[in-house]
């Protein structure tokens, strides 16, 4: 909105309904131990030391451990509420707190309602002492249950450690392969980083510059700390997922910098080439499931992201009757297309006899009217 008066200014109202209750989780998470290495209980925390923590999942009603909860977590630990500053540009500035400082965050498993998880706090922390939140979130996937917990992590200074004077090693696969020699044919990429140390790998932007960051041909750096993931219950490893885009077709420099808790940086620097970019292509289709009875989803991956796109679904008999057809636009389409679906019942009275079919999948770009086609086959039993 840039404008506060005239034709360009907006006013909105929201409505809701205020008998709706937030959905929140049923269970939750409560931290029963906190230990260093050694294994002694610990009431606070210091930077650049490790840390084990234990927590299990209860009924808040009855209080008793939820042995049978079995299923995944997330846990985020948050400094010390920062100091903002509105702009202005409406109204006099005014100051508000902000939890925005992320210091660790984390994935793993539960297994019979116990979490243990391991952490480290990253170096450039200033205040000698302070209290920082810390959340975790369970999923029980095969019963759709989820779990909550928030406690308050007590944080007094730091230790220091020098046995680490190497940065984080960095792995780079492209939809999902080595780009090693491989020529791809789009300008987006699915990009999977994949950082590991021993201290752990530093999202909390504490330290100037001292951040996750890739760059595509000299441009402006893009911090990933906030797509930073750790894995298996620890601190160790995780993995980044984006999709690179500001390619251009030819040559490509991309530059990955990352850096662990202790300071220490690693740079990887990849050639990408890209080959065939300026046409439109179906990279990839296919149709799930197959055999089917009642229903084909389909799944289209392109090579030309963020543009909008007809897309017609077609299906055939052998003799080449058109028994179903169906076209729509897609806005500003991802590289992956995943939400079409041929129901059986849908737009017609006949359910479609047993056998073999084909369809055919049209993409056209409404940029400069170029177009691609998949096709394959269903078979109905």
């Amino acid at each position: 909105n840039n404008s506060l008066n005239g034709a360009l200014n907006r006013n909105f109202s929201l409505l809701g309904d205020p008998s709706l209750k937030l959905s929140f989780p049923e269970l939750e998470i409560k931290v029963t131990s906190l230990k260093n290495k050694e294994g002694d209980n610990l009431t606070s925390v210091k930077s650049g030391q490790e840390i084990l923590l234990e927590s299990e999942i209860n009924d808040p009603l009855t209080g008793s451990s939820q042995i049978g909860f079995n299923g995944s977590f997330q846990i985020e630990i948050r400094g010390e509420e920062i100091s903002k500053e509105t702009l202005g540009d409406e109204n006099n500035p005014f100051q508000y707190t902000e939890e925005d400082i992320v210091l660790f965050r984390g994935t793993g498993v539960v297994i019979d309602g116990k979490i243990n998880s391991k952490f480290i706090l990253p170096k450039g922390i200033t205040q000698e002492e302070f209290s920082g939140n810390l959340r975790i979130i369970g999923k029980d996937e095969k019963n759709g249950i989820e779990a909550f917990g928030l406690d308050i992590l007590s944080v007094e200074g730091s230790i220091e450690n020098d046995a680490d004077v190497s940065g984080p090693e960095i792995s780079l696969l492209l939809n999902g392969i080595n780009p090693e020699g491989i020529k791809f044919p789009s300008k987006s990429l699915f990009a999977q980083i994949n950082l590991e140390d021993i201290s752990g790998i530093n999202i909390s932007g504490l330290i100037p510059n001292q951040e996750i960051q890739v760059q595509i041909n000299g441009e402006t750096p893009i911090n990933l700390n906030y797509d930073f993931v750790a894995s298996d219950n620890g601190y160790q490893k995780g993995k980044i997922e984006i999709l690179l885009t500001g390619l251009v077709e030819g040559v490509n420099q991309l530059t990955i910098q990352a850096w662990d808790n202790l300071g220490n940086q690693s740079i990887l620097t990849v050639n990408i080439l890209v080959e065939g970019s300026e046409k439109l292509r179906i990279i990839d289709s296919k149709t799930f499931p197959n055999p089917t009875d009642a229903i084909s989803n389909f799944v289209i991956e392109h090579n030309r992201p963020g543009e909008n796109f007809q897309i017609t679904l077609s299906v055939y008999q052998t003799t080449g009757q058109t028994i179903f057809t169906e076209s729509f636009r897609l806005i500003r389409a991802s590289a992956r297309i995943d939400d079409l679906s041929w129901i059986f019942f849908q737009n017609q009275t006949k359910y479609p006899a047993k056998g073999t079919y084909i369809y055919k999948l049209t993409l056209q770009s409404e940029t400069d009217n170029s177009m691609a086609v998949a096709s394959g086959q269903i078979v109905i039993k």
